[in-house]
């Protein structure tokens, strides 16, 4: 138990997940206070120094030999003892805000670098000087809006994640009765239940096994056991992968389902310019690639594919 509440609290804190991380970090260390890797962490998600001190004084009563720790600690009772040094003077020229705004961006605190990059546009002396210093600070907004975590509640977040599977099963469907949605089956129909029965459960074993709804069944930790979650997703797998198999449709509508769900994700990424998701384009590459390979090599297989012959 505890160590699956240390693996949950370090997964929520390596999230950007603060308070979560927080929460769980402090109900491990009240069940046992000689969690050390506890204390560590918690020395980051809390933000009063004094906090920070009784942290650090608590790892190094357990691992007195904890070099780091040790060295944190004194230079935070170093800024908390009266007559410590006082704040360092405000920079007065451009180089020394850029240098202020550069420090401050290497740290991803993003806000205050804004904040250094308009100081140092007032006392840009040159236009070429200002339009550097703009785009830094374009820069530091789209790293502020990226880094910044929006919050959503967990149901919206369950019922959006499970939404994929539903509408894949939809759109097979919509392409099994011809696009004439009277002509569908109704046995069809009724395997829309279980695959939506099947997509929640597997969304909400595997992605939010904390959620209220869970706590209300299981306690307040939710799915704390590794066994629990897999045998409630494998349960979800059972009608997602199998009910669709009955509509009977040519594979080239699934290969462009596939395609055309990669499109608004490789957009949002050129948009953003993150660095992460590049793999979007990499999947757009690759069926591109394979449909010109396909072109090359067999030519006649489109006009076949339209007769309705074997391909």
């Amino acid at each position: 138990m505890t160590n699956e509440l240390l693996r949950q609290a370090i997964r929520a804190a390596q999230a950007g997940r603060r308070e979560e991380a927080r929460t769980l970090f402090l109900q491990l260390v009240a069940q046992d206070e000689r969690q050390e890797l506890a204390w560590l962490w918690l020395v980051d998600l809390v933000d009063d120094v004094e906090d920070q001190i009784i942290a650090l004084e608590n790892v190094l009563t357990l691992n007195p030999q904890h070099q780091p720790a040790r060295q944190r600690l004194a230079a935070l009772q170093t800024t908390t003892r009266p007559g410590a040094n006082p704040a360092p003077p405000t920079p007065d020229t451009m180089a020394a805000w850029l240098a202020v705004a550069a420090n401050l961006a290497a740290d991803r605190q993003y806000a205050a670098a804004q904040q250094a990059y308009r100081a140092a546009l007032k006392l840009a002396p040159g236009r070429a000087q200002r339009q550097h210093i703009r785009r830094r600070l374009k820069e530091a907004q789209r790293h502020a809006r990226l880094t910044t975590p929006v919050a959503t509640h967990s149901t919206f977040n369950w019922l959006r994640l499970s939404l994929g599977p539903i509408l894949m099963y939809g759109l097979l469907l919509l392409i099994q009765a011809g696009y004439r949605p009277g002509q569908l089956s109704p046995l069809l129909c009724a395997g829309t239940l279980p695959v939506v029965a099947g997509s929640l459960l597997l969304v909400g074993s595997r992605l939010t096994h904390r959620h209220p709804l869970w706590q209300r069944i299981l306690g307040p930790a939710g799915f704390t056991s590794f066994y629990q979650r897999l045998s409630l997703g494998a349960l979800g797998f059972l009608p997602i992968f199998f009910v669709p198999l009955f509509p009977k449709i040519r594979a080239f509508w699934i290969v462009l389902y596939f395609l055309l769900a990669q499109i608004p994700a490789a957009y949002a990424v050129l948009v953003s310019g993150a660095e992460y998701g590049i793999g979007y384009w990499a999947h757009l590459g690759g069926f591109f690639g394979g449909f010109l390979v396909f072109l090359l090599l067999r030519p006649e297989a489109m006009h076949r594919y339209r007769l309705g012959l074997p391909v």
